[in-house]
């Protein structure tokens, strides 16, 4: 048959792969130095065009910096062996050996620092090297140690010292000003391309100001004109006006206010000065004026609030979310959620500045939490499950939590802080054991009344090309590279993603299933109206997935798909209805006929919308800015000021987006 070829077709090109693979592998030692194993693992990375991409070629460089790092070291250290050779690995610790480093290098980040401003004081900038500096403040004290002069020495003592007291000054002067000398030093020389100094000209009350005498002595050693010198304008009285001394702007800022608010009153003329000047910032207060006037119209959103509406940007969209483009349920309920913070950290690349907090890591402790779970289920499948009415069954399962919990967190040691920080989420998650045990018994009683009620079958399951290693994953795995194709009528998007937990069952001759997503935060609930919004996709895409991809072999349907709350109640009540049954039939459920034809509306106006560069400021969490990490960047306040509505009539892109 053409399926029988075509699987010996395959049969053939994975034969011939694994004999590549095999002959590879047989072409290593079975002990080598650290460099020579460097070597032998360049030769097989590019014979198997692992090396291929950006990524893939920065992460080995780094890697192989790392293992000479490691030779380097091993040549140094005294060797107790007679011989004077370096000590030879075997290739089970050449593994060990990556695995470590692994863990402790970073990649560099995949974007550049390209418009990313860091604002630093002197001395945490002296270690920092940027392509451009600027160096702000540059007064007649800075960097000057005259203040510091004089002082006495708390810790001096100058009969012990046989100097007196003004001795003692005197050095403490000199050397305060030479570490002065040599901060100063540090920052103008931190800059790769250009730098810019900068002092004030003058004070609060009009008086001419020099610059730090050290600005002077780097003027002296370029020579004269050696450092190009800007003056910025304070701007001028309009020829033939008379004002008092007290309203005469004495500074660039006064200025500039002053001409504002003169124009606010009908007088244009000191605003037309700013302008005219040919170094000056009125060009800056014109675009200001501009988006503020833009922004002030209630009737609609435009550029300022968050719509790209150029060709070129909409062109470019069009590239980068083509047909091509592999989209996650998160994607999309973010840009439905938010689509300014969407626009920021997925087209920006823009990311929060770390916090050094002494804390439990939220994202490692769910991980933790997923993997015992997982292994949990997997035993239980492999043994003859007790009735869930026995109690004895969940004392059993609480503690078979609590053994694969202790023997994740030993297969992984950590050391120092995070060895602690770890301890603190290994108990939060024990404290959970018996709570679970008591929901899995409560989810098994729900469906008990089918043929075959649905138990945990398959965990950690694929859809889409890998993000991380699959060598753990358990024999009856159901995942795969290829994404599901979401078919929206007039073309089909490409969905990748990975499920927590598929629970398989039987109705009649009809297999059934569950899709389960873990939540170990706060409690979540699907609404019907966050789905239709497309703000809580992610379950029902993944019911679609595994209904016409994972599953597709068996012909199984989606019974129903929910959050699980590990610190709520389990498997919710409110969770997405599919399938009802009613003996040993099925048919399809009425919220499902009514979301289903909804979701696929949903999801084609909110791909238009990325596409068509749509990314208004607007978010229904009225609260949103106290917890968005973009929220120093968004004006979504001034626009609810404004009682601003989205979407339009009709949106820029010709497309209307769900609210």
């Amino acid at each position: 048959s053409d399926e029988r070829q075509e699987q010996a077709q395959q049969a053939a090109v994975a034969l011939a792969n694994l004999q590549r693979l095999a002959n590879c592998l047989d072409a290593l030692p079975e002990q080598a130095a650290i460099g020579a194993w460097t070597g032998h693992l360049a030769e097989l990375l590019t014979q198997l065009g692992v090396i291929s991409g950006e990524r893939s070629s920065a992460a080995w460089a780094v890697l192989r910096k790392a293992l000479r790092s490691l030779d380097l070291v091993d040549a140094w250290l005294p060797n107790d062996s007679l011989s004077d050779d370096l000590p030879l690995l075997g290739i089970d610790e050449l593994v060990e050996l990556v695995e470590m480093v692994a863990e402790d290098q970073r990649l560099p980040a995949a974007h550049d620092a390209v418009g990313r401003v860091r604002v630093l004081t002197a001395e945490s900038a002296r270690h920092e090297s940027a392509p451009h500096v600027f160096l702000a403040g540059l007064s007649e004290q800075a960097f000057s140690s005259s203040d510091q002069a004089g002082r006495p020495d708390p810790d001096g003592d100058p009969l012990r010292s046989g100097q007196p007291d003004d001795s003692l000054a005197e050095q403490r002067s000199l050397a305060e000003r030479g570490d002065a000398m040599y901060l100063f030093y540090s920052l103008v020389t931190r800059a790769d391309e250009s730098l810019t100094l900068s002092y004030p000209a003058m004070d609060e009350k009009g008086q001419q100001l020099p610059p730090s005498p050290l600005l002077r002595e780097l003027e002296r050693c370029f020579g004269p004109a050696g450092i190009p010198v800007t003056t910025q304008p304070l701007g001028e009285v309009p020829l033939g006006e008379v004002i008092d001394a007290d309203e005469l702007p004495l500074s660039r800022s006064a200025h500039r206010q002053a001409a504002v608010a003169r124009a606010l009153d009908k007088d244009q003329a000191w605003l037309a000065g700013i302008v005219s000047q040919p170094v000056s910032v009125g060009a800056g207060i014109l675009d200001a004026i501009g988006c503020i006037a833009s922004r002030a119209r209630r009737d609609q959103f435009g550029e300022y609030e968050g719509l790209l509406l150029g060709e070129a940007a909409q062109a470019a969209l069009a590239r980068r979310f083509d047909g091509e483009h592999l989209w996650s349920p998160s994607q999309l309920e973010g840009y439905a959620t938010c689509p300014f913070r969407f626009f920021a950290e997925q087209l920006l690349s823009l990311e929060p500045l770390g916090e050094l907090t002494l804390a439990s890591d939220a994202g490692r402790r769910g991980s933790l939490l997923h993997q015992v779970l997982a292994t949990v289920h997997q035993q239980l499948s492999a043994q003859a499950a007790e009735s869930p009415e026995d109690q004895s069954w969940q004392a059993d399962l609480a503690e078979r939590f609590r053994r694969v919990l202790d023997a994740e967190v030993a297969a992984t040691p950590l050391g120092g802080l995070e060895q602690s920080l770890r301890e603190i989420e290994r108990r939060q998650i024990e404290a959970w054991a018996t709570p679970y045990a008591q929901q899995e018994n409560d989810y098994r009683n729900r469906w008990r009344h089918l043929d075959e009620p649905p138990r945990a079958t398959y965990f950690e399951v694929r859809f889409g090309p890998e993000v991380q290693s699959s060598a753990t994953r358990p024999e009856q795995d159901i995942s795969t590279p290829v994404p599901f194709e979401l078919d929206l009528g007039d073309e089909q998007i490409r969905i990748t993603g990975q499920i927590d937990r598929i629970d398989v069952g039987r109705v009649g001759e009809v297999t059934v299933f569950n899709v389960i997503d873990y939540k170990s935060g706060r409690e979540v609930r699907l609404k019907d109206e966050a789905v239709r919004a497309g703000r809580q996709l992610q379950l029902p895409l993944y019911a679609l997935a595994a209904e016409e991809l994972l599953l597709a072999d068996q012909r199984a349907e989606a019974l129903a798909a929910g959050y699980w709350s590990i610190q709520g109640k389990g498997f919710e009540k409110g969770a997405l209805e599919m399938r009802q049954v009613e003996g040993h039939t099925m048919s399809t459920s009425e919220q499902w006929q009514q979301l289903r034809p909804q979701i696929l509306a949903t999801v084609r106006q909110l791909v238009a919308g990325i596409r068509g560069g749509d990314f208004p400021v607007v978010n229904e969490d009225q609260e949103c800015t106290r917890w968005c990490p973009q929220s120093t960047i968004c004006r979504v306040a001034q626009i609810r000021s404004l009682e601003k509505q989205w979407p339009p009539a009709e949106s820029p892109s010709g497309e209307s987006i769900l609210k």
